[in-house]
């Protein structure tokens, strides 16, 4: 029973996850396709009234036209008469109209007033045309009932005017009773006037005659407006660029790639989307940015793409800001969109890691010219300060300590879900055979662990300036994610780095730290070392491309680490220091600070640390 109730479930979200592919991929296109057909027959219908009146007045002779117009009744004078007058009280009833239409005009759906779809964007429904049309329609007939009642051309005047009006009525009515047409009238416009930004004027590095699209300019100057309002319809233009943002990635994402890999690109939806988050962060909404820089995040990776820019991969740390200046509590909720931010973050950085961008322009040019912007990478310690900080405003010190414990445990367990099979993956857009071989390499060496290690290491560092010992030993001893090792590589080159400018006074505590560092690292094995060391070298020192902005090594840390690695490796083989010649002072230095040092230095120092604090607050803090 409990299977058949799961195969139930598994079928409804199928079914589900189906439609919202179907939205996606065929609902506007084919709302395109039918407003196309529409236009088309518009066009046509057009052409065959400009022909029909050129039959009726001689101009042209077509067998064809003459038969459409034999369908006319032929009336007497007194029924002409009878029309004409109905068609003056009728035309002029259009008048009452106008009230509503100029409160169609000020009513916006999704940051495009009704008016405009209702009437500006069409062939023989614009109102500019229409209204004039059906005035001349009754001047010719007023003029035609004096000069010839009898004349056959009233009753095709009339029926024309009849025509015209029946199509105004109807195009208000429409419009203004089916909200749902005119949102997905509006939204396929967006995404055409998006897909013209990326298929035409991307092209170019440079293009004069390029102009942001009034009706996509509208919409970001709504959503601005509503968010400054504290408008609550904001959400649903928001809604737009999620939209549009995930059709157009899955129609053209390389397009869209290539555009913003561009110095001078061209401002699509996505931009746009990026300017609206930046204005709820200014507002200092700070759980409605979050779920924007979410959903963006998410749907990046659903389509394996990555955008290269600056104020995109800033967003997360505007938002990190924001909270720590804010003198509110954070909520369970806040914090929970917090974590998703951190892991979403992580993840999207696996793809600026391993997306091929050669295809693009810049890519093709042999003079190295391709940059690609990382993301925000020190979500780790700006959180950890932001506990700290609230910890010393408040008077309950121990609840926050606790707070501080379990967000550690919380990295530890994203760790675990980061690396676990279901959300490894490799971008499914290369060579599956390639994909085989890159995740047997993955795997022979412990995963992608710069996604977290980068973050971490930063993190590492604030527990040693703080000289947070406990804290640092959690991370040193408990934390079982093999990411640890790649973030104490880049703390041993940190650390080495700074050694080499103290001064003697604080020279033991820098050697305390640097002993407990390298003692981890000896319980990595060789092979993985040197190999992330390697991949250390490729990203952290790379030019081209920063999968995170804001953390980073310079040349001689880089060459430190080498150096702990050569120390640890010599450690490990126990080599002899004076049988050996070793040219650089620094290997010799390391090897002498490793020389007390071994798997087990951690442990020790655990247990040191616990007696400490069992002296301190007692064996029953222990208790759990």
């Amino acid at each position: 029973m409990k299977k058949f109730k799961h195969r139930i479930k598994r079928l409804k979200y199928n079914i589900i996850r189906g439609k919202n592919h179907l939205d996606l991929k065929v609902r506007f296109p084919l709302f395109n396709w039918i407003m196309f057909i529409f236009r088309t027959l518009g066009i046509i219908f057009l052409i065959i009234y400009i022909g029909l009146v050129l039959q009726l007045t001689k101009l042209i002779n077509v067998g064809v036209l003459q038969e459409i117009l034999s369908y006319i009744p032929i009336t007497n004078s007194e029924t002409n008469i009878r029309l004409v007058i109905a068609q003056i009280s009728i035309t002029f009833l259009i008048l009452t109209l106008f009230s509503l239409i100029s409160n169609i005009k000020k009513e916006k759906i999704l940051g495009t007033s009704i008016y405009s779809i209702a009437f500006s964007n069409s062939v023989i429904s614009n109102i500019l045309f229409l209204t004039p049309f059906i005035f001349v329609l009754l001047f010719i007939n007023l003029y035609l009932m004096m000069t010839d009642p009898d004349s056959g051309s009233i009753v095709f005047l009339f029926l024309s005017s009849m025509l015209a009006i029946t199509i105004l009525i109807l195009r208000v009515i429409t419009y203004t009773n089916f909200p749902t047409l005119t949102r997905n009238k509006i939204i396929a416009q967006y995404y055409l006037e998006n897909r013209k930004i990326i298929k035409k004027y991307a092209k170019e590095s440079f293009d004069p005659t390029y102009e942001l699209s009034n009706n996509l300019f509208e919409l970001v100057n709504d959503t601005v407006e509503r968010i400054w309002r504290d408008d609550i319809e904001y959400k649903r233009n928001l809604k737009v660029f999620e939209k549009i943002t995930d059709l157009s990635l899955r129609n053209y994402g390389k397009e869209i790639q290539e555009n913003h890999t561009e110095t001078l690109n061209k401002p699509d939806i996505i931009s746009l989307w990026s300017n609206c988050i930046s204005e709820l962060v200014k507002k200092r909404k700070i759980d409605e940015a979050l779920e924007q820089y979410n959903q963006m995040l998410r749907i990046f990776i659903k389509n394996e793409v990555i955008i290269s820019s600056f104020q995109i991969g800033n967003h997360f740390e505007e938002i990190m800001g924001l909270i720590a200046i804010s003198k509110d509590e954070i909520t369970s909720t806040q914090y929970e969109e917090i974590k998703r931010a951190m892991k979403l973050s992580m993840e999207y950085c696996y793809l600026l890691l391993n997306n091929d961008l050669s295809y693009t322009r810049l890519g093709k040019l042999r003079n190295d010219l391709l940059r690609t912007w990382g993301i925000y990478g020190r979500f780790f310690v700006d959180y950890y300060k932001i506990l700290n900080k609230k910890t010393d405003l408040t008077s309950n010190k121990h609840f926050y300590s606790n707070i501080i414990l379990e967000y550690f445990e919380d990295i530890r367990m994203m760790s675990v879900d980061l690396y676990h099979s279901h959300h490894f993956y490799i971008p499914r857009k290369v060579n599956p055979k390639l994909n085989k071989v890159e995740e047997y390499i993955r795997g022979q060496y412990d995963g992608e662990l710069l996604l977290m290690g980068i973050p971490l290491s930063a993190l590492l560092i604030e527990l040693i300036k703080e000289e947070k010992k406990a804290r640092l030993m959690y991370f040193l001893s408990d934390f079982n994610s093999k990411s640890i090792y790649l973030a104490c590589l880049i703390v041993v080159g940190k650390l080495i780095d700074l050694l080499k400018s103290t001064n003697k006074d604080e020279l033991e505590k820098v050697k305390f730290y640097l002993k407990l560092i390298l003692a981890k690292l000896l319980e990595w094995n060789y092979n993985n070392l040197k190999y992330n060391t390697h991949i250390i070298k490729e990203t952290l020192l790379r030019t081209g491309v920063f999968p995170y902005y804001d953390v980073w090594l310079s040349q001689n840390q880089f060459e430190d680490i080498m150096r702990a690695k050569s120390a640890i490796e010599m450690k490990r083989h126990k080599v002899d220091i004076p049988s050996m010649q070793v040219k650089d002072s620094s290997i010799r230095q390391l090897y002498m600070l490793m020389k007390n040092i071994n798997v087990s230095t951690i442990n020790k120092e655990v247990r040191e640390q616990q007696l400490e604090i069992a002296k301190e607050k007692g064996i029953l803090h222990r208790l759990r």
